[in-house]
């Protein structure tokens, strides 16, 4: 079936009025100006200051009492947008309040995410595709609860930067011209910025392209126009989030690890590799004679260093990476960020977390093939490590105080496994011809 633009807007149409239909359920129950949480209620109050002085104070007297906390280290992009989209309504619209356009914002934000998500899976796949991805996001329940009308939070602006920034990504390894393609990866890399201004989890939405642009350093290497854009896609983001931000700035935080070690990591990884293709004596050596990539024992030594140099973080580290929200009293109390038992594992991410798997399979397949690794070993590997987290939620039962001895066992267990198992698979390639 061939499809026309005005086919196509037939057929998206149903599904973006379903989302905005079910997201502006709750307006009858918020009389005009009420907010679903507190946090809405923060950010609200945030943009109604930024809207009043132009800008917010350098501390914030409302929270961490008495003494307040500084803006720096709260996100606070979110209340800076609201009030300036409410500047902008009021001189057309006398009668708008602030707390008016909060509760309509997350609505409009889901909307607009549903759309570039189109424009991604169509350029990705295809129109079939495209509309069957809006359909099933407008109606997930997670999304749905987090971008109702009333619920001012930063979710609905946070999965549109990851989304517009996804397909600037896409747009820079597709493009052939040199230029565009620079302009297109800075695009990139100033949507993750705006993103990480948003949300601490930006490091979630980068590790999806860092993973990908380390299979390609693995698998075809680096020139000097690869590392160049590379540089486009990350700096902005190291620069921007580092600068104005000190929470940012704290190495032992999980996501300060993948919002602003992994980034850095990869550049120092695509530089190194392009120094060592610079000499062939050195190429050779790390590469075993062109058995493996020299991507691969430059990373052993990275993070080997990385390792010593941040020992006395080690402690740190391991405490708040098993419960990634932070182990402190008061994150721990919060029911949101406690991790699910075996019921809510089953239901809340459900079939979202196979079709992950599946996926992530798929391009894992791909992976050890052009390795030359065996296939059947290292995919029976994969799914072990995958399994090991809903495994793991099983035998916690419903306990929601995170982590026993024997969960912990089956993370690291598995994570075990499938790294000596691995670098065992790639060792027995080595003795084919060489990559």
């Amino acid at each position: 079936m061939r499809f026309n633009a005005t086919l196509i807007t037939l057929l998206l149409i149903p599904s973006l009025l379903l989302n905005i239909w079910l997201r502006l359920l709750p307006l009858s129950s918020l009389k005009g100006d009420l907010l679903l949480g507190t946090d809405p209620a923060r950010y609200t109050r945030l943009a109604r200051i930024i809207s009043e002085k132009g800008k917010l104070p350098e501390r914030d007297v409302m929270r961490s009492a008495p003494l307040g906390k500084e803006t720096k280290y709260q996100l606070t992009f979110f209340p800076y947008l609201m009030a300036y989209l409410y500047r902008a309504i009021k001189p057309f619209a006398p009668e708008v309040t602030i707390q008016k356009v909060a509760i309509i914002l997350p609505p409009i934000l889901s909307t607009a995410a549903l759309l570039m998500l189109f424009v991604i899976a169509r350029k990705l796949f295809d129109v079939y595709t495209a509309l069957l991805s809006v359909n099933i996001a407008s109606v997930s329940p997670p999304l749905v609860g987090r971008t109702l009308a009333g619920f001012a939070d930063k979710d609905g602006l946070a999965l549109l930067l990851g989304l517009i920034a996804f397909y600037f990504f896409i747009g820079s390894f597709r493009e052939e011209h040199l230029f565009k393609r620079i302009v297109l990866s800075l695009a990139f890399g100033f949507s993750m910025m705006l993103l990480g201004l948003t949300w601490q989890g930006v490091g979630v939405f980068l590790a999806v392209p860092i993973i990908t642009e380390f299979m390609m350093l693995l698998l075809d290497g680096c020139d000097l126009k690869g590392f160049i854009l590379a540089f486009c896609r990350y700096s902005p983001v190291l620069i921007g989030l580092i600068a104005p931000k000190a929470v940012y700035r704290d190495l032992s935080q999980p996501f300060v690890i993948l919002a602003i070690g992994l980034p850095l990591l990869l550049l120092l990884l695509s530089l190194f590799r392009l120094i060592v293709n610079r000499f062939r004596m050195v190429s050779e050596i790390f590469s075993l004679r062109g058995h493996i990539s020299e991507t691969l024992p430059l990373s052993v030594i990275m993070l080997t260093f990385v390792v010593i140099l941040s020992w006395d973080k080690i402690p740190i580290f391991v405490e708040n990476f098993l419960s990634t929200f932070g182990s402190n009293r008061l994150a721990q109390s919060i029911q949101e960020l406690q991790k699910q038992g075996a019921s809510g594992w089953a239901f809340y991410p459900g079939a979202f977390f196979l079709i992950c798997c599946a996926g992530a399979v798929i391009a894992y397949k791909d992976v050890v093939s052009r390795l030359r690794m065996d296939i059947t070993a290292s995919l029976i590997l994969f799914e072990l490590l995958l399994m090991s987290v809903p495994f793991s939620r099983i035998f916690s039962g419903e306990r929601p105080s995170g982590e026993t001895w024997l969960t912990l066992s089956i993370y690291i267990g598995a994570l075990i496994v499938f790294l000596m198992g691995m670098f065992l698979l790639l060792f027995l390639s080595t003795e084919k011809e060489p990559i």
